[in-house]
């Protein structure tokens, strides 16, 4: 960069998803995005969180960013309570 200017090499992308994974009874393991495991652990109910800033490269230049967040997970268990 030459004359002090200003260069955007990273932006932040924000999404939310649910999703209907298996039937009651089910443990979570893993969590993988793309071909990286980004969540590695192990719950029948509860809530976790994703740090992974540099999966992808991180934010410097020519790196493809990350992955975080939280996280809930239900086994869908009979009595699972609903969540608000």
């Amino acid at each position: 960069m030459s004359g002090g200017k200003k260069q955007t090499y990273a932006h932040k992308y924000y999404a939310g998803w649910q999703a209907v994974l298996a039937h009651a009874g089910c443990f979570l393991r893993r969590i993988w995005v793309e071909d990286k495991e980004a969540w590695y652990g192990g719950m029948g109910n509860g809530s976790s969180r994703i740090a992974q800033q540099n999966l992808f490269g991180g934010t410097d230049v020519g790196g493809g960013g990350g992955v975080t967040g939280n996280f809930n997970y239900y086994s869908g268990s009979p009595n699972q309570l609903p969540d608000h």
